[in-house]
């Protein structure tokens, strides 16, 4: 018994330390991931036979909170793809991390359709020069010229571009585009080849439909734009104030975080989505008394005018960190 433990033990520190490597090259990516895998594996078979193999299995999985924490604290290294526009780089791989620029296609039609297809063409020759794919998608944002008019059609064509099995969490707004002719851009971001947790339906919130509702990547949480919606204990339809919404969104907000082994503790950035600027006071302020008051540690945040078709006054979109570990199904992934 106390040969499995030290042999588990070796296995451990081995597989930590490959998968806390700052190598981010594509030779060292597949090793990373494997050990990743095997380490989480074994710290599984640990945790599952602690009865058997008694207090030392605990202490052995124990072991590997402080490699964690000097993973976390180890620099990533930053890669810029794209650089030749003076104002920004097309895509910036941070770790195994991807992030692209805004993409738009002024170019590719004059109609919402035609622009939709053309810029999403364009982010999958990103994606793929960097190496991942739109099953990789992590988040992505979408701005629209006119989302009264439009969001019907250019969510058609999102619905048929995207991985059904891996939708990304999302949010969309309306906003001025830098030209008269450009009706649509799309951010996103996504995770180089590597095992995402996706979170497609939360029960109580409202469905999610073309996004997941949350995406875990590698200890960070992702929630889509979540608003009042629905109450989380009976699923019933709810309207009411400014406050009244702020709060219920983000208890709602809440129940996917704990779904996702996080807490409204753990949020790290959010941004505030409202339907009417008249009503920021009123939702900053139930806001504030929701993390606990103006002397609370807040997160970091941004507020956006929503433009949504929808009747919900205020919604919320967080990324958070994870606090466990939580079974991933592989059939939901």
């Amino acid at each position: 018994q106390s040969k499995q433990i030290a042999v588990c033990c070796v296995v451990l520190a081995l597989c930590d330390l490959c998968a806390c490597s700052p190598c981010v090259t594509s030779a060292c990516l597949l090793p990373r991931v494997l050990f990743h895998r095997i380490g989480t594996r074994v710290a599984s078979m640990l945790a599952m036979n602690r009865a058997r193999l008694g207090p030392s299995s605990v202490l052995a999985c124990s072991l590997r909170i402080p490699r964690a924490r000097l993973c976390s604290q180890q620099p990533r290294r930053i890669e810029r793809m794209g650089t030749g526009d003076p104002r920004m780089s097309k895509v910036v791989l941070h770790g195994d991390t991807i992030h692209l620029s805004g993409q738009t296609a002024a170019d590719g039609g004059s109609t919402i359709e035609a622009q939709t297809r053309a810029t999403l063409a364009k982010v999958d020759a990103l994606l793929e020069q960097a190496g991942s794919s739109r099953s990789q998608l992590i988040s992505a944002t979408i701005w629209l010229k006119d989302i009264d008019r439009d969001f019907k059609a250019m969510n058609g064509v999102w619905n048929a571009w995207i991985d059904p099995a891996a939708k990304p969490v999302r949010a969309t707004v309306e906003a001025a585009m830098a030209r008269p002719e450009i009706l649509v851009e799309v951010q996103v971001t996504a995770s180089a080849p590597d095992r995402l947790l996706h979170l497609r339906e939360v029960p109580g919130t409202p469905p999610s439909g073309a996004f997941s509702r949350a995406v875990v990547h590698r200890g960070t949480v992702y929630v889509s734009g979540t608003g009042a919606g629905n109450d989380t204990a009976t699923g019933a339809i709810r309207a009411g104030s400014a406050a009244e919404e702020t709060r219920w969104a983000l208890e709602n907000v809440a129940s996917v975080l704990r779904a996702a082994g996080s807490a409204p503790s753990q949020i790290v950035s959010a941004t505030m989505l409202l339907t009417s600027k008249e009503d920021y006071a009123e939702c900053n302020a139930a806001y504030v008394d929701f993390f606990g008051g103006p002397l609370a540690k807040l997160p970091a945040r941004s507020t956006a005018l929503w433009g949504v078709p929808t009747e919900a006054k205020v919604a919320f979109s967080v990324v958070a960190t994870v606090l466990e570990q939580i079974a991933v199904d592989p059939a939901a992934n």
